[in-house]
């Protein structure tokens, strides 16, 4: 399919359910509950989950004491849970290696953005072969609003300039709302949403699996 994304110098990829066919059990959690009206737009600014959407009215539940520490601990133990389900061997999506070395070969600096400890979605990523292929990993050890002006200082460009040249790939709607916000230009993958949904947050294109970007 005719596709933007080779115009960018940068290009920022989701791990789990973009890439790697993992965390099945979540990514069914997350199919089941953004059609019952969950929304992603305030997550990250009033609870800094790893891609949990949460209801609109979380923000006024935010100065409530411990709160955050439940929010993260159910989400960590949902995500514990996904990640003992999983193979031992992580399995790409069709058409995953194709689209990196393509992307590579045209010279887009690639980065991997995850809601898991860096050093799993490294060895995640390694696992499974393809970690070469990727500048910088950021994971949950930071907030997902802080993955993008990470990969800009890993290039030493303001984040506005970077945010010009990047796109950004991903199943997730947490990662494309975040990347509309910053001005990343947004893909979304249909392998865990309704391309509806993957719409309403943002993505400028959808497909059904990242075989189709390639030219």
């Amino acid at each position: 399919m005719e596709t933007k994304i080779s115009k960018f110098n940068y290009g920022i990829l989701d791990v789990d359910g973009t890439l790697v066919d993992n965390r099945k059990l979540y990514r069914w959690l997350l199919a089941k509950i953004l059609p019952l009206g969950f929304s992603v737009n305030g997550t990250d600014l009033y609870l800094p989950t790893g891609g949990l959407p949460l209801p609109s009215w979380a923000k006024f539940l935010q100065p409530i004491p411990g709160l955050t520490r439940f929010v993260l601990v159910a989400e960590r133990g949902i995500l514990k849970l996904a990640d003992l389900l999983d193979l031992s061997r992580p399995k790409l999506f069709e058409g995953t290696e194709e689209v990196l070395s393509q992307l590579s070969q045209k010279g887009i600096k690639l980065f991997a953005t995850s809601g898991s400890k860096t050093q799993k979605a490294t060895r995640r990523l390694e696992k499974a072969g393809i970690l070469s292929f990727f500048t910088a990993m950021a994971g949950s050890e930071m907030p997902k609003r802080e993955h993008i002006p990470y990969f800009a200082s890993q290039v030493d460009l303001p984040l506005q300039d970077f945010a010009k040249q990047a796109f950004l790939i991903s199943d997730g709607p947490v990662d494309l709302h975040l990347a509309v916000r910053y001005g990343v230009y947004p893909v979304g993958v249909a392998q865990t949403l309704e391309p509806s949904l993957l719409l309403k947050q943002g993505a400028e294109e959808i497909v059904s699996n990242l075989g189709e970007l390639l030219q």
